[in-house]
């Protein structure tokens, strides 16, 4: 008798649980101690035809040891990356606006943002590039590591 009694009380505990996690889930909470992470480009929007710079903004939801940086390159230079907007982008209510350079003059085609959450020495070694990168003719990066959990974004636009 207990053990069914037991049964039926841990059933019980578990859909709760489920539907805890379900209502935090459609509210855009998490559980207390979970880290959250989610990263959406809202502007421009994908395809969308851009100039020599402009604004990406979006929305984001960090981890506590996360920070987000944007990148672009165009597309045909497989590996090179450029961090954008002088450090790591600051997220303010839950959004984020970065102004980005879309190459030099000579640039044009397909480029690619990236928004990418990384952990603490990752965004050291980015704040590096950004402090040195004028001395070194704004050489690129690598794509860097994305924070455990955190996927990073990638959206085409269009450079004419």
């Amino acid at each position: 008798m207990q053990t069914d009694s037991m049964k039926s009380v841990c059933f019980s505990l578990v859909a709760l649980l489920f539907v805890t996690l379900q209502v935090q889930a459609q509210s855009g909470q998490t559980a207390p101690g979970s880290s959250s992470c989610m990263v959406r480009i809202v502007d421009p929007a994908k395809g969308a035809p851009v100039e020599g710079s402009g604004l990406v903004s979006g929305k984001a939801a960090l981890p506590a040891n996360g920070h987000l940086w944007i990148f672009a390159h165009l597309k045909t230079l497989n590996g090179s990356w450029w961090p954008q907007g002088g450090g790591e982008a600051e997220v303010q209510n839950g959004a984020f606006s970065v102004t980005v350079v879309y190459g030099s003059a000579d640039d044009v085609g397909d480029f690619e943002i990236a928004a990418v959450v990384v952990n603490d020495a990752t965004s050291k070694m980015l704040d590096h590039w950004v402090d040195t990168a004028p001395a070194r003719n704004y050489a690129p990066t690598h794509f860097p590591p994305a924070l455990d959990g955190c996927v990073p974004v990638r959206l085409m636009v269009v450079k004419r």
